[in-house]
């Protein structure tokens, strides 16, 4: 924004003859400022206690351990989904301390793909990567049991899971309209929209070849 700063000055004085017309005043810029309008990008606050990187184990659910179901419902309110593909697939565990931090459930699709079912992290323990984490296991583990792809699905809503996935390295397939209309008796609402549709991604993982 710029700002001008005027001062007048009087080009004829004023006369007392009736018949003579007073000049008008005239104006010049004296100074001229530039002002900087767009707001100062404020520096990023320092991540709260409870946000501090600690030391992270992945492992599987210990023996007698129940599943995270508090953690996995977070991700999917469906219980009988999660019962069902925790019948069928692996639960890994981000362990803090030896407390459950994170989880992640994943199963294969087919003879080359693997999919990720569930992925949650605990409030507390969010921003610290343990996500990554949780990916970068899942995909390791798979591509040892001969998977070339990994997928994963995530509601149309879920836009901090979209970024995180896309940064992770997976790529949008596909969409499936009404997925979650269809096979959820309850509305998901979701940063004020209505979960539908289900946004599908996959990453190939097997190693680049150098």
């Amino acid at each position: 924004m710029v700002l001008l700063i005027y001062d007048h000055r009087q080009n004829a004085h004023f006369t007392q003859e009736p018949s003579r017309a007073v000049q008008p005043l005239t104006y010049r810029i004296s100074a001229v400022y530039v002002i900087d309008s767009i707001p100062r990008r404020k520096e990023q606050a320092p991540l709260e206690p409870n946000h501090t990187p600690q030391p992270v184990e992945i492992t599987f659910l210990y023996e007698g351990e129940s599943p995270p179901f508090d953690l996995l419902l977070e991700a999917d309110p469906s219980r009988e989904a999660v019962e069902r593909y925790l019948n069928s697939g692996i639960c890994r565990a981000a362990r803090i301390d030896r407390r459950i931090a994170g989880v992640c459930v994943t199963a294969p699709v087919s003879q080359d793909t693997w999919e990720i079912f569930n992925i949650s992290v605990e409030e507390a323990y969010r921003r610290q990567g343990i996500a990554r984490k949780l990916i970068s296991d899942a995909e390791a583990a798979a591509y040892a049991k001969g998977a070339r792809y990994m997928e994963i699905g995530t509601g149309n809503t879920s836009f901090s899971q979209l970024r995180l996935y896309q940064s992770c390295g997976y790529r949008i397939t596909g969409i499936i309209s009404d997925y979650f209309t269809r096979r959820y008796p309850q509305p998901i609402w979701e940063n004020g929209i209505h979960c539908c549709d289900m946004v599908r991604l996959r990453k190939v993982i097997v190693p680049a070849r150098s």
